[in-house]
């Protein structure tokens, strides 16, 4: 029985995802003569057990739609870095916490670190997600296709509560509170009136000083979507390349979140007595990508493919970050701005395919791709309730992952 490879129709480019051809040009095994040359529709050899299903044309050299369906699983590097958030302990706001002229301002405790924004660093997590494409392979060999890719959301979170390191909240119980050295806040950010024993009414004032609990969560998305035009510009037996082209946008969002949670002497707690920092960066990047694909046939059905690609985009990127209370309904002071930024992009993805029957192909790989210049909060906390400032820097960001696909061509 003679065993032929099939060229289908189209490209999985970009994020490693399975590419459909119909073929230019065939290869049969044991140096049999070209199978589907353009042209030569009527050299066609149908397959030795036809199956009952509608897939591929017996005429392979006019082209035709096909349809792709992708599993990724891609991790993202994380941009966050070291910044302190919280420590143990609190601030006496007035001399009747600890019954002496001129305490006011004392800092109560040993102010370890408590909540560090590296705790929320990693280690990195893998993001599965999917990768739909529809195209169309025409009469010349080339193909045009557009697919969507969504990646889950990674989610990275850390606690601190006022059970101090092996139990050591001191005598006081001091180290049982958590403070974190926010300012400039309204009155209604007080929090509860009787946070100790000993002392007038707010005598330790504000949500952030002597806090009960504190969390930190930070969260990535990712979606991409993309039109490619494939020609194939050079082609021998076992061997094809083609170049690529085409637009491509690509959205990034991160959102860092710290949740402050306060109760009274009798642990009663209420939703005006949580405060919530968010700080959410887009980057929201448009562009285009151009490239080299090349493929090898390497027998029994088996092919290698090598995907290199470039991109340049630009990026519109949204800077939000904000304090409110958890009733949601009480005061807030909040921040936004936009800029505008050259981002490229590299791309590098080697592959297996597989084609076990006609009209049929599996794919499996891996895919690298990374960003320059895009922008980031490495330390997300401003203190400063009233200025919300915080800091944005240029970030490099990468991606890497696994991808495995089947295509079908009609």
């Amino acid at each position: 029985m003679r065993t032929k490879c099939v060229w289908g129709a189209g490209v999985l480019a970009a994020l490693a995802a399975l590419i459909a051809l119909t073929p230019g040009r065939g290869f049969a095994q044991g140096g049999a003569a070209t199978a589907f040359a353009p042209g030569l529709a009527g050299d066609y050899s149908p397959p030795d057990r036809p199956l009952p299903y509608p897939l591929f044309s017996t005429r392979p050299d006019v082209g035709g739609l096909f349809l792709a369906g992708s599993y990724v699983m891609y991790q993202q590097s994380n941009p966050l870095k070291s910044q302190e958030v919280a420590v143990r302990g609190f601030y006496a706001s007035d001399d009747t916490v600890l019954q002496a002229a001129g305490s006011a301002g004392t800092f109560v405790g040993t102010r370890n670190n408590a909540l560090d924004v590296n705790q929320v660093t990693g280690p990195l997590s893998y993001q599965p997600g999917f990768k739909v494409e529809a195209g169309w392979k025409f009469e010349d060999g080339a193909a045009l296709t557009v697919d969507f890719m969504w990646l889950s959301e990674a989610q990275y979170t850390a606690v601190a509560t006022l059970a101090a390191p092996n139990q050591q909240v001191r005598s006081d119980f001091a180290d049982s509170f958590l403070t974190a050295n926010v300012f400039n806040y309204p009155s209604d950010f007080a929090g509860p009136t009787q946070k100790v024993l000993q002392g007038g009414p707010n005598g330790v004032f504000g949500i952030w000083n002597g806090a009960t609990a504190m969390t930190l969560l930070f969260l990535q998305r990712a979606q991409q979507l993309q039109a490619t035009y494939r020609k194939p510009f050079y082609e021998t037996e076992c061997y094809r390349a083609s170049a690529l082209v085409g637009p491509r946008y690509f959205w990034i969002e991160e959102k860092f979140r710290w949740t402050t949670t306060d109760v009274d002497i009798l642990g009663n707690s209420s939703p005006i007595f949580v405060g919530i920092y968010n700080n959410q960066v887009d980057n929201r990047m448009y562009g285009a990508h151009t490239g080299l694909q090349q493929e090898w046939y390497v027998g029994r059905g088996f092919a290698l493919m090598l995907t290199t690609e470039a991109a340049m985009f630009m990026d519109i990127v949204k800077e939000r970050v904000d304090y409110e209370r958890g009733d949601r309904g009480g005061p807030q002071n909040k921040r936004g701005r936009t800029q505008w930024r050259a981002v490229p992009e590299l791309q590098v993805t080697p592959s297996v395919m597989y084609y076990p029957l006609e009209g049929i192909q599996l794919q499996a790989g891996w895919d690298f791709f990374c960003f320059f210049n895009t922008i980031s909060s490495p330390r997300p906390v401003d203190f400063n309730y009233s200025a919300l400032t915080p800091g944005y820097e240029s970030t490099f960001r990468y991606f890497s992952g696994f991808q495995a696909s089947m295509a079908i061509v009609f």
